[in-house]
């Protein structure tokens, strides 16, 4: 559980650090953009300029069409070296997207393609066992692997005589080693198959103490 719970963890973190190289990389690149962008803002103020003064000098009588002609030109100059500018500017930051999705995408996932399998294999196992443990020897079976696999501490803890315990079909300890061998794995009994605890009046009654109501 520990192992799955820093899995889980470390995904998280790994995903974050990467959203924010992945952002840095899009900044960076999209300062490439900022030359191109200005010149394109520069060349439309200029293209501006040339259609008022066309528009100005177009208002002579007789030869106002013949001396507007050049500023009309330099505008439609100057209209197309901003239109072109801001393509580059707008190419620029497409790509600075793109590289910054492909920095994101690549490592996470990686992660992913080793996180993903172990957590479905967690999910798939511990449906599994929920269906061994409602089995009719499922209990047994689960407390004989935790007598094969678990610490002598951790078995002493249960009881001075596992063994022996199980093969009388000692309920208590059966269900203990139990849960000993699914609590290893992050598993955990059913909900209507927890031991319930008792409550602290129940024991007072139990252990032969009278509370008075």
């Amino acid at each position: 559980m520990l192992r799955q719970l820093a899995m889980d963890v470390g995904l998280i973190l790994w995903i974050f650090i990467w959203v924010k190289i992945s952002g840095w990389v899009d900044y960076l690149i999209s300062l490439l953009a900022v030359p191109p962008r200005a010149i394109g803002e520069l060349m439309a103020s200029m293209e501006s300029g040339m259609e008022s003064a066309a528009d100005t000098v177009g208002g002579a009588p007789a030869i106002g069409s013949t001396i507007r002609a050049p500023f009309d030109y330099l505008a439609g100059g100057f209209g197309s070296l901003g239109e072109y500018a801001f393509s580059a500017a707008h190419g620029i930051e497409v790509v600075a997207m793109v590289v910054a999705i492909v920095v994101f995408i690549l490592p996470v996932g990686f992660m992913m393609s080793k996180w993903l399998p172990e957590r479905l294999d967690f999910w798939r196992n511990s449906g599994k066992a929920k269906k061994l443990v409602r089995a009719g020897n499922g209990m047994r079976l689960f407390a004989l692997r935790a007598m094969a696999t678990a610490p002598l501490l951790e078995l002493a803890k249960i009881s001075p005589d596992p063994m022996g315990a199980w093969l009388d079909g000692d309920e208590a300890v059966v269900r203990k080693l139990a849960m000993l061998e699914l609590n290893k794995d992050g598993y955990s009994l059913p909900a209507d198959m927890k031991p319930k605890r008792s409550s602290w009046r129940h024991k007072r009654l139990t252990s032969g103490t009278v509370v008075d109501d």
